[in-house]
């Protein structure tokens, strides 16, 4: 099973990735997050394969949080 993180400041837009992901029968979403910040708190705690990020968000965006998750959980992919 791999686990998925979606990080998506719109509510909308994390819900429609969630919809299409989970119709994959291997792929479990694991978390939501609105901005990069509550991603990586997210990620500690979760321990995702994956992390889907948006780029353009508030408080951090996809590229700080990525390099963030990048350095602290290594079997992470971001992207």
């Amino acid at each position: 099973m791999t686990t998925i993180l979606i990080v998506d400041d719109n509510p909308r837009v994390r819900q429609a990735l969630r919809v299409c992901l989970e119709l994959h029968q291997d792929w479990k979403v694991c978390g939501e997050a609105e901005n990069g910040q509550v991603a990586i708190d997210l990620v500690r705690q979760n321990k995702p394969d994956v992390v889907l990020l948006d780029y353009a968000m508030p408080v951090m965006n996809g590229v700080e949080a990525a390099r963030s998750i990048a350095a602290t959980a290594r079997r992470t992919d971001c992207g």
